[in-house]
């Protein structure tokens, strides 16, 4: 019986010359060691539940560490070429492992090796596409580091056929319908494959699984799923020299850290989103790219696999015929499979390629292009040192016409108009969604003017970011001048731009009617209220979702009284203001809170470093929050809210709402951040935080906004400017058509305002907004 799992492994592995060599598999000390360290734990009846941890993956590796000198390959020599060697970690793969190991041990109750570790379902969130000729030792060493570097738990189970599927029934487990299997089934609930490619060695590689059916069928399956939300993502993993490498699908979480301790920064610490890149930067350049180059040139139909049928079966299924004919020779269809699988790799590749200057060499764009059948198009180039307009040429060069969906994202690249012109003539004439980051480039109005004209006449979804660009009012202009009619949804990115009031009220006229969805990034422009009065004018009346960045702008709250005014209140579903560092205060947040709109079932509100907003403000919010919100985000950082104003928001939490964020990072209260719904409910304050008080203070506060609501409109309708100031003789003639209240002294107000002159001006929205919040009876200048 083998040493107990729990010794270190030197421990465990005898030396060579002292083990005994096991006549076969099912020799007696072979059969007892697996069933003391594997007993039976249960059945788990859909094998794409039958996922295998990490930590479970060890322990099978560190049990075949301790027996393999027991065990021999006793595979043919036209098979294997360790044929008659005894076995060892140096060499031992996934066919040495299934054949002392996993069959034996899964062979009384027929059972999957998982249903040997776990008795219950362990739901996959990774899929892992090999070959079973890769060693044990780089099987594991390339699933912790794809753990370590997307920061997974060692619990996290991904789906591996041979520990997944019950070896002795394979005709059922398999299906005669490839797409009934499994594995088909686990490939529609993970969320990315992982590709673990071999290096060249004496018994095979490298990159084998290029050469392998079921390899490519999986990548096949996997990355054209359809009834999913997105496709999985797909990670590549290289075990070269001992070391194991990953060229992960986008940024990392690990990406998000920082490695090293600095000055400012301990290792480990969330690192800014500006480093993410150049941390992944720095990660794939050691990734050994030439393994990769295999796959650019993948032909299904010349591939192998151990079993001649699951061949037939695969090829079969591709050309839609019956499964158990002979397969074509020439098909159209393993063509198109082909080009998707090698323009999968081709997009996988690219960045590192543009580095390396591989790009041409390897043919990249003519590979992406010849994938006719690719609806959907993603390629992230952010921060890319190499992204030039000749690198912007060549991935224009690989954009076919059967596209529907474009994601360009060339933020922060050294891109000009004359690469970008050669990008925006290619774009493909029938694309239902475009969305292109151009923030940080040397993008001028000129190619802008190009890419109004390139405009797909079909375009449901456009976004567009230009973010610290040269655009300016001109060009926000032209642009807005061709945006198709077809557009529902617009979202534009104006951060940092010499955009002023009078290309915001151009755009604002030639919105599409039809549109549903408006976001624009406006932070920091030359915005004022009358801007921000024209925009909100210009609203289609059918938009349901609304999204404004106003952050460091000139809006005030005149300028939020004025866009509550006009926000559709029969459509709007969706809300989301920010204006953090804008000179707002509790009257803007008071008039913007009492015009909500009744419909409303998202609200979202960026409030960071105002000063002006107290925890009076922030109940009169929670007061007038419609009854039918659903989801409520707030940030108040750099605020004076202290746990008052945040149990003024916990005790007045509408009926319907069912999601819940608060940031107050650097505010007055006590915690950063409440992050659940939950946690709100759960919220309760100290007697002497007096948010009975505080709720009563904002009650009376709301309903003398609601009598005031009158006096506001018709103010508003004689500042066309947004200028929050009115003559005195407005104000008086408002005055007069209040209803008085308890909690208004309207004859007192009448007092104040008739000391003005009639052609003096108030500030009426200061001024009324302190006599509802405060009950002072004084005109601001």
């Amino acid at each position: 019986l083998p040493i107990s799992l729990a010794q270190p492994a030197s421990k465990m592995a005898p030396a060579r010359s002292n083990a005994s060599r096991y006549a076969n598999p099912d020799a007696v000390h072979n059969i007892a060691a697996i069933r003391q360290m594997f007993p039976f734990q249960g059945y788990i009846e859909q094998a794409e539940h039958r996922g295998i941890t990490l930590r479970q993956l060890k322990r099978v590796k560190l049990y075949c560490q301790s027996c393999c000198y027991h065990w021999w390959d006793f595979a043919p020599i036209e098979v294997s070429k360790t044929s008659g060697q005894m076995l060892s970690m140096d060499f031992l793969n996934f066919y040495h492992a299934a054949a002392w190991l996993i069959k034996p041990a899964t062979k009384e109750h027929d059972c999957a090796f998982v249903e040997l570790l776990k008795g219950e379902k362990q739901t996959p969130m990774w899929f892992i596409s090999h070959w079973w000729g890769q060693t044990l030792e780089a099987f594991v060493a390339c699933v912790q580091q794809h753990t370590e570097v997307r920061m997974l738990s060692e619990a996290v189970p991904f789906w591996v056929c041979a520990y997944a599927n019950r070896q002795h029934s394979l005709a059922r487990e398999m299906a005669s319908d490839p797409t009934e299997s499994g594995f088909s089934k686990a490939l529609k609930i993970v969320d990315g494959l992982l590709l673990l490619l071999d290096e060249k060695t004496e018994t095979g590689g490298p990159a084998t699984p290029f050469t392998r059916a079921w390899c490519a069928y999986e990548q096949f399956v996997a990355l054209t799923a359809t009834g999913r939300e997105r496709l999985p993502k797909l990670d590549i993993a290289a075990y070269q020299s001992g070391k194991a490498f990953i060229l992960t699908d986008g940024i990392a979480e690990a990406d998000k850290l920082f490695k090293k301790a600095t000055d400012v920064f301990q290792a480990g610490d969330r690192a800014p989103e500006s480093f993410w890149t150049q941390h992944a930067e720095n990660r794939h350049c050691c990734f050994p790219l030439e393994l990769v180059s295999a796959g650019l040139s993948v032909e299904l139909e010349t591939s192998e696999t151990s079993v001649e049928d699951d061949k037939k079966y695969i090829l079969n299924h591709l050309a839609e015929q019956d499964l158990q004919l002979c397969p074509p020779v020439n098909c159209e269809k393993y063509a198109r499979v082909n080009q998707r699988l090698r323009a999968n790799m081709a997009l996988a590749v690219w960045r590192q390629s543009l580095q390396a200057g591989k790009v041409e060499e390897w043919r990249l764009p003519e590979i992406l292009a010849a994938d006719d059948f690719r609806a959907q198009l993603c390629m992230d180039f952010r921060s890319c040192r190499h992204m030039s307009d000749s690198a912007a040429g060549a991935v224009a060069a690989g954009l076919n016409g059967a596209l529907n969906y474009l994601d360009l994202n060339f933020a922060e690249c050294e891109v000009t108009d004359a690469g970008l012109s050669q990008l925006f003539s290619k774009l493909p004439c029938n694309l239902s969604t475009l969305q292109l980051d151009l923030s940080k480039t040397q993008l001028s109005g000129s190619s802008v003017q190009d890419l109004a004209a390139m405009l797909p006449p079909s375009l449901g979804k456009l976004a567009l970011n230009f973010g610290k660009t040269r655009l300016g009012d001109k060009g926000l202009e032209e642009l807005a001048a061709k945006i198709p009619v077809s557009v529902l949804h617009l979202a534009l990115g104006l951060a940092d731009l010499d955009i002023s009031d009078k290309g915001v009220i151009a755009f604002s006229q030639k919105l599409p009617r039809r549109m549903t969805a408006l976001e624009l990034n406006l932070n920091r422009a030359r915005l004022t209220n009358a801007g921000l009065s024209a925009l909100a004018a210009g609203l289609p009346d059918e938009v349901q979702e609304l999204s404004l960045c106003l952050c460091g702008t000139q809006v005030n709250c005149a300028g939020l009284a004025l866009l509550a005014r006009q926000l559709p209140d029969s459509t709007l579903q969706s809300f989301a203001l920010q204006v953090s560092d804008a000179r707002v205060s509790d009257v803007g947040l008071g008039l913007l809170a009492a015009a909500l709109p009744a419909g409303l079932q998202c609200l979202h509100l960026d409030l960071g470093n105002i000063g002006g907003i107290t925890d009076h403000g922030l109940a009169i919010l929670a007061a007038k929050l419609p009854v039918n919100l659903s989801k409520l985000d707030l940030s108040v950082f750099g605020t004076s809210i202290s746990n008052s104003g945040i149990g003024a928001v916990a005790a007045q939490c509408p009926p319907a709402l069912s999601s819940f964020s608060l940031q107050s990072r650097n505010a007055g209260a006590s915690v950063d951040e409440v992050a659940s719904l939950a946690e709100i409910q759960a919220w309760h304050p100290a007697p002497e935080d007096r948010v009975d008080d505080l709720i009563d203070a904002a009650h009376r506060t709301v309903h003398m906004l609601t009598n005031l609501g009158s006096l506001i409109c018709v103010c508003q309708s004689h500042d066309a400017a947004g200028s929050g100031l009115v003559s005195a003789d407005v104000v008086k003639t408002a005055l007069a058509n209040v209803p008085d209240t308890s909690h208004i002294d309207i004859s007192r107000a009448e007092t104040v305002v008739s000391e003005f002159t009639a052609d003096e001006v108030v500030g009426y929205v200061e001024f009324l907004g302190r006599f509802a919040f405060t009950g002072e009876q004084r005109a601001i200048p």
